[in-house]
């Protein structure tokens, strides 16, 4: 049997983030930093709002306010208030009861959220028995639960492996399930998926999505990436220079936006074309036709950089490990080639 510790969560009809005239000043020592002005949005049960912007916009900031992490030398005004509890002025124990319970934070780098020292079940075991009242065998079976929960494979023999032991996206896996332990109101996924490749990103996103759709829960998506915010958001807000300049349901921001700034965004994610020769998409989309080679250029035949059948194999006998198995390709003077692939492919070797 365990108890609950937990703040109780809001009624019915309530959002479980509402920021009004949020701001946030840093006290350096050359002067103020005034790094948030007048900020107000909200976040519905079960609605996922995307705050982006350009890096030193606020959004992080605004992130760190809402979980009461701010650093000593801010200063927050106005009000962040978390499942029913304003964090402006709170003091450390009621923030202590509210972080990991009510609201939780999925940070960019997983390794720096977890303990390098402690096996991953025992970590998600202590988020629990923190909030809850439950022996150490029942939060470790709960622990085990969790990591299938977030699609770890093997969960009970990934629960008495330490993180170093885990690919990147296991490891971001194990801090949802971290977060998500004590069923929080709020989670705040601070560019969640940066550090991981492309598919490993959809399937984070996804994890986000369906755990965010079974439990109700709020989470108010930090990013800079427009394709995360069309996939996955229900409403964006977009920062700059420390202000909400414009807010409204994806699609309406997306296909219509409002603002300047918001246009120039969208204007800067690369589009995936490929350009005929002498449409201008190759000269950077100018209209003009693309210039032609150099006379001087190598004839066709000729590579600067040619692999022929290479394979790459690490180890002796049973522990051997391939690589690289007959790689071929080449790249002629003036040519682009890229080369793309998930972590752990070879693209690297």
């Amino acid at each position: 049997m365990s108890a609950d510790r937990r703040p109780a969560a809001p009624a019915a009809g309530e959002t479980v983030l509402d920021l009004a005239d949020l701001g946030v000043v840093f006290t350096t020592e050359t002067g103020t930093v005034e790094a948030v002005r007048g900020v107000s949005l909200s976040v519905a049960p079960g609605e996922t709002l995307a705050l982006v912007g350009e890096s030193g916009s606020g959004k992080s900031t605004v992130a760190l306010a809402a979980m009461g992490l701010l650093a000593g030398n801010a200063r927050a005004t106005g009000t962040a208030v978390v499942a029913g509890t304003d964090i402006v002025g709170a003091d450390e124990e009621e923030l202590s009861r509210l972080r990991g319970a009510r609201v939780s934070m999925v940070f960019q780098e997983p390794a720096t959220a977890l303990d390098p020292l402690t096996r991953v079940g025992k970590q998600i075991a202590e988020v629990i028995r923190n909030h809850r009242r439950m022996s150490a065998a029942d939060a470790a079976v709960l622990a085990v639960d969790l990591l299938r929960r977030v699609g770890i494979p093997e969960p009970e023999q990934r629960a008495r492996a330490y993180p170093f032991q885990l690919s990147g996206g296991q490891r971001q896996r194990v801090v949802i399930a971290m977060a998500i332990a004590n069923d929080p109101a709020l989670l705040i996924a601070d560019e969640p998926t940066t550090a991981l490749d492309v598919t490993v990103q959809a399937e984070i996103l996804d994890l986000l999505r369906r755990l965010a759709a079974e439990t109700g829960t709020g989470v108010l998506l930090v990013t800079h990436n427009m394709g995360v915010v069309a996939d996955f958001a229900d409403r964006v807000a977009v920062m700059y220079r420390g202000e909400i300049v414009e807010t409204g349901p994806v699609e309406d921001v997306l296909l219509r936006p409002g603002h300047a700034y918001t246009e120039r965004l969208l204007s800067a994610v690369p589009r995936l074309t490929v350009a005929e020769p002498g449409d201008g998409a190759a000269s950077g989309g100018s209209g003009e036709p693309a210039s032609e080679a150099p006379a001087s250029a190598a004839p066709a035949g000729e590579a600067a950089v040619e692999l022929t059948d290479v394979s790459v194999v690490f180890g002796r006998g049973k522990q051997a490990v391939h690589a690289l198995k007959g790689v071929s390709f080449a790249v002629h003077p003036g040519e682009t080639l890229g080369l793309v692939g998930e972590s752990g492919s070879g693209k690297s070797t």
